[in-house]
């Protein structure tokens, strides 16, 4: 590898391991148990202007799966978009 490229993407990689402690990250929020479809729906509806993007693939969609969730979110009047291009079990 060229000397100067191996040095800037250390340089970078530190530069970035260094300042990220101080950035200001948003924690996730996990949804588990029993009513945590419900949990979730409640929480979009308290923040508007969170997005809902479903990230499945054909087979789950044919199994009708992702229908379930989608339900519940006719249900509470959420706007959604369902993505259904991945691959189930990708080699790579």
């Amino acid at each position: 590898m060229n000397f100067f490229k191996k040095f800037w993407c250390r340089t970078y990689q530190f530069v970035l391991k260094s300042v990220s402690p101080l950035l200001n990250w948003r924690q996730p929020i996990i949804f588990d148990g029993e009513n945590a479809i419900d949990n979730l729906c409640v929480t979009l509806k308290e923040n508007p202007n969170l997005k809902i993007l479903v990230v499945t693939d054909k087979g789950l969609v044919k199994a009708k799966i992702v229908e379930k969730v989608c339900n519940l979110f006719d249900k509470n009047d959420l706007q959604y978009v369902i993505f259904d291009q991945t691959v189930a079990n990708p080699t790579l």
